[in-house]
């Protein structure tokens, strides 16, 4: 491999960084205080046999060896910076003194793939090949161990191992835009021909394209993303399930009065048909009343002799030009009986119509 973790030995952070090296075949190593010490005992000399001890048995030593054999540090912390334990910031100081590069990562503030995504910048960057991994305790910050294994796994997966072997991404492609021209192999021996094949395939191998690291970074962002995206999506679905449903309800609801509104609306169409079928009732039984009364008057007023025309005419009361004597009134030739209804409303329309014709038809039958 060609980077190396480094740790001391210690419960939480130290321990995980150490069993995920084994795990992911990763080399491993640091310094560890004279005797194993460890919050929990003795440290394991089989299981973590790379570990060197130190001539003190003290934390400090082992601290700044594991700083100053390295070509970088990671601090993983779950909280503020300003809240790290003595051994953090004592790490941070030897970072200093050394002048070695230095990454902090708050597991508690970015999500994983952004702080994924730091370290691996990170170690690009710096062209880090050995690299110390400190934090807390497990017994000052409790649960710590699971949450740095979890990363650290995530972090330095297979693909990212296999990218990393490779030389700097700058260094994957050739300094020349395309590959050595091959010479024209159609009239060569066959011995040219082979040595020609054999040469570029050398040359492409050499300088094979392979994806860099911040593709494969973003390929595995963007599948974070949908992960996170899709979890949003069911928790909004969750949230807001009875709302649907009470939409619905409501959509019916409404869905229904639109349906009576378009019920009352047909009814009241129908009843202003009717209205307007019974104003024309009443318009001709009006009609009829008015000709009844005209006939009541051609009764009492006999035509003149001379005075005969082809044409009879009723009283035109808008043409008051009229002379009286070449006035005639025309009796009906022949009156339908009416139906009930336009009597009864001829009678309430023109009260005094049938009373004066009444009158008249009897004066005339005396």
């Amino acid at each position: 491999m060609s980077i190396k973790i480094v740790s001391g030995g210690q419960t939480g952070v130290d321990r995980s960084a150490l069993d995920v090296a084994i795990e992911l075949n990763y080399k491993y190593g640091g310094w560890c205080p004279r005797g194993r010490k460890a919050e929990d005992g003795i440290i394991d000399s089989i299981k973590y046999a790379n570990l060197e001890e130190t001539s003190s048995n003290h934390y400090p030593q082992r601290t700044e060896f594991n700083v100053r054999d390295s070509d970088g540090t990671l601090i993983i912390i779950v909280g503020n910076e300003d809240t790290m334990g003595r051994g953090s910031k004592l790490t941070v100081n030897m970072t200093k003194k050394y002048e070695k590069p230095l990454l902090i990562i708050n597991l508690n503030q970015d999500d994983k793939i952004k702080n994924e995504t730091k370290v691996i910048e990170w170690l690009s960057m710096h062209k880090i090949k050995i690299l110390n991994i400190a934090g807390p305790r497990e017994e000052t910050t409790p649960g710590i161990y699971k949450q740095a294994e979890q990363f650290l796994r995530n972090t330095f997966t297979e693909t990212f191992d296999e990218c990393t072997t490779k030389r700097n991404i700058d260094e994957n492609y050739p300094s020349s835009p395309s590959p050595s021209p091959m010479t024209s192999i159609t009239h060569s021996n066959p011995r040219a021909i082979s040595s020609t094949l054999i040469n570029s395939q050398r040359h492409l191998t050499n300088h094979s394209t392979l994806l860099p690291c911040t593709t494969l970074l973003k390929y595995r962002e963007s599948q974070i993303d949908t992960e996170v995206l899709y979890q949003h999506l069911t928790q909004l679905q969750k949230r807001n399930g009875h709302l649907q449903d009470s939409l619905s309800a409501e959509t019916r609801i409404k869905l229904d009065q639109f349906s009576a509104f378009g019920e009352v609306k047909r009814q009241l169409t129908i009843a202003n048909s009717l209205c307007y079928s019974r104003k024309e009732r009443e318009l001709i039984a009006a009609l009829h009343s008015q000709h009844q009364v005209n006939n009541c008057l051609f009764n009492d007023h006999p035509q003149t002799s001379g005075h005969s025309s082809s044409t009879n005419q009723l009283i035109d009361t808008n043409n008051l030009t009229t002379s009286s004597s070449s006035v005639f009134y025309s009796p009906p030739t022949a009156i339908t009986p009416l139906p009930l209804p336009l009597q009864n409303a001829t009678f309430n329309l023109d009260p005094n119509a049938q009373n004066f014709c009444l009158s008249k038809h009897s004066t005339n039958n005396n």
